[in-house]
């Protein structure tokens, strides 16, 4: 009797997940080509929005499961303030306004939006803060649109207060590679002001942006809160659930600098949440209260990091000597972030220069942490890149250190994206006109394995070098669609010929050829892949 019946329990069993991988394959087949074939805009910024007359101001990126590109900023023209979102179905090379607010008497001062679903159900989810002048009101809210048409569908969330709301953050759990659940979750995390105290709160929909059934105080504080971040995480054996915020909290109401907390949901977004944790004081004594504008990036995918764990990010500047002439960019990292406490510090930028303004994002596909930033010494946007088990926690790779083609930011607040279609890291942030107006810009420069795009040949996901940087051996990896004759070739920057990886018939499907670094001096390498049907030239990064 055991038998018969465990016998029937596996089978319905099995047909149960036959049932969901069937649900999931269909799901992922809503994918629309973007783009019939040509290459990106590589290093052209492109102005997203072209009116030199209105002043556009936060201007935030997101992108979509079929690689559609959303944008958002503020804006003012002096009498009216408002907010504009633009989309481009061709990877950044063109943009069209889909849908836009004018404000009479409003000011909209902060902004942040994540498009979630598949195609041809994706809806864009803006949350904002703005503000009434002449009376001092603010409002928090968080508005849904359908990602297709444009078309405003509800204001989902709103919260209007006499006092100040500082500044709002979105995540979702149904980003590319969809490792969230159906419905999905939407959440938003906003800090305000009050006489008596600051306070801290956490928002989220459990329905896909349809109600937001879960309102919850994250922290009280004596203090004053400033910036905001929120993430959402996990990895192979830390399933859906978990969001990650990071807020920063200020002695004086004006005050420039002061410290950076962190807490997460313990379980799941509805749950109870983490104790907060300081984080400005782990990394030293020259930190504490000298920090501000936080960022978090959170590992999302199905793979775990070497502590069969999910990493977490958080970055800060800091405030070398309290005069706001040096800022440093500096963080903690935790590969145990859902479990433990376990926070070490790190530097990306420490020197003599002001670096600033950074944010950070994960590329799912290859585990690697992205983090964007300003160097206004330099006025000049920089990238760099590291792989999410952090082995050399100090030693971030450039890959671009001037991505901005003008030399005119003004708080430029750059945002990085993932664009999942052509695996092409995307930038957005704000340039300043002659006239002093801003103006949102975007550029599509590098792929997130740090390429200058050619335009020629396979994406990154069929022609690729794993580790990146390397400081021992990497495999390269080929994917052919069917046999072919594929030579490939190390080079130095400048076209030397260091080593011959393959010279002969690949078979279809995926090839892999490792090599050794042991021998090359630490720096950039290009590995060089022809094959009858395509070209493809890959940057890597060598460290001894």
């Amino acid at each position: 009797m055991k038998k018969t019946f465990t016998f029937l329990a596996s089978l319905l069993l099995i047909l149960l997940c036959c049932s969901l991988f069937a649900q999931t394959q269909e799901a992922k087949s809503h994918y629309i080509p973007f783009k019939a074939g040509g290459p990106g805009l590589y290093g052209l910024d492109v102005i997203i929005d072209n009116q030199p007359s209105v002043n556009q101001r936060e201007v935030c990126l997101s992108v979509a499961t079929n690689g559609w590109l959303y944008a958002a900023f503020n804006t003012f023209d002096g009498a009216y303030g408002g907010l504009k979102i633009m989309r481009s179905t061709d990877d950044g090379e063109t943009w069209m306004e889909i849908s836009s607010l004018a404000l009479p008497d409003w000011r909209e001062d902060q902004l942040d939006i994540v498009v979630a679903g598949y195609y041809p159900d994706l809806k864009l989810f803006v949350a904002g803060v703005a503000v009434v002048p002449s009376t001092g009101e603010h409002r928090a809210w968080v508005d849904r649109y359908n990602g297709v048409t444009g078309a405003f569908e509800t204001e989902f969330y709103y919260f209007s207060s006499p006092n100040t709301i500082y500044d709002i953050a979105i995540a979702s759990d149904y980003k590319w590679p969809a490792v969230g659940a159906s419905p999905y979750s939407v959440a938003a995390l906003y800090s305000m002001y009050t006489p008596s105290q600051d306070e801290l709160y956490f928002i989220s929909s459990s329905d896909g942006g349809y109600t937001m059934d879960n309102i919850q105080t994250l922290e009280t504080t004596g203090s004053y809160y400033d910036k905001v971040s929120l993430s959402y995480g996990k990895c192979w054996n830390y399933f859906n659930g978990r969001y990650f915020a990071a807020w920063e909290k200020t002695c004086g109401y004006l005050s420039r600098i002061g410290q950076i907390w962190s807490a997460h949901c313990q379980t799941f977004f509805n749950g109870a949440w983490t104790a907060p944790l300081r984080l400005d004081d782990l990394a030293g004594s020259w930190a504490e209260n000298m920090c501000r504008n936080p960022s978090f990036g959170t590992q999302f995918n199905e793979t775990d990091n070497d502590l069969s764990n999910v990493t977490g990010v958080v970055l800060f500047d800091r405030d070398w000597d309290g005069t706001g002439t040096d800022y440093d960019l500096i963080g903690v990292y935790n590969k145990e972030a859902v479990s433990t406490d376990n926070w070490t510090r790190f530097d990306i930028r420490n020197d003599f220069e002001n670096v600033f303004q950074s944010d950070i994002n994960f590329d799912p596909v290859y585990n690697n942490f992205l983090v964007t930033f300003c160097d206004s010494t330099n006025q000049s946007l920089d990238y760099v890149i590291q792989w999410q088990n952090l082995p050399t926690p100090d030693t971030w790779s450039y890959i671009a250190t001037h991505y901005n083609e003008v030399d005119n930011l003004v708080a430029p607040y750059p945002k990085v994206e993932i664009n999942p279609m052509v695996q092409e890291v995307a930038h957005v942030w704000n340039g300043n006109r002659p006239g002093g107006n801003g103006m949102a810009t975007f550029d599509a420069e590098y792929s997130t394995l740090g390429i200058p795009g050619s335009g020629t040949g396979m994406t990154a996901s069929n022609v690729n070098v794993f580790p990146n940087p390397c400081s021992t051996t990497a495999t390269l990896f080929v994917n052919l669609t069917s046999n072919d004759q594929v030579s490939a070739r190390l080079l130095s920057v400048t076209g030397q010929e260091k080593a011959i990886l393959v010279n002969g018939e690949l078979k279809a499907g995926e090839n892999r050829i490792n090599f050794d670094v042991t021998n090359l001096q630490a720096g950039y390498y290009l590995v060089e892949v022809n094959a009858t049907a395509f070209k493809s030239t890959e940057r890597i990064v060598v460290t001894h």
